[in-house]
């Protein structure tokens, strides 16, 4: 009885994944410049290196090197608004919209 009190407790969450995810790219997007917008990814620089977010095998990912930051994404967009820059993506059914960063 204990051991399954234990396991609901230290079960995986993917939107926990996701915020925690989410916080380390904003602190990269935070201190990035010079956006720009290509079909499905976003570029900038930072420390002066171009790098690229994108989807790759269901992973939305940063390159140069393959730093993963969302899980089983079917679909990914990335859009500014204002002086706003959002990413959208998609798991299944369900649709979710993350503010990235202000410019």
């Amino acid at each position: 009885m204990a051991i399954t009190l234990l396991t609901k407790e230290v079960s995986f969450s993917e939107l926990i994944q996701d915020e925690i995810a989410l916080s380390q790219l904003r602190h990269i997007c935070n201190v990035a410049e010079d956006y720009a917008f290509e079909d499905t990814s976003l570029s900038f620089t930072y420390h002066n290196e171009r790098y690229y977010l994108s989807l790759k095998n269901n992973h939305v990912i940063l390159q140069p090197g393959t730093q993963i930051f969302f899980n089983h994404v079917d679909r990914t967009t990335f859009y500014q608004i204002a002086d706003c820059i959002y990413i959208q993506f998609e798991r299944g059914t369900h649709s979710y919209v993350r503010l990235l960063t202000k410019v």
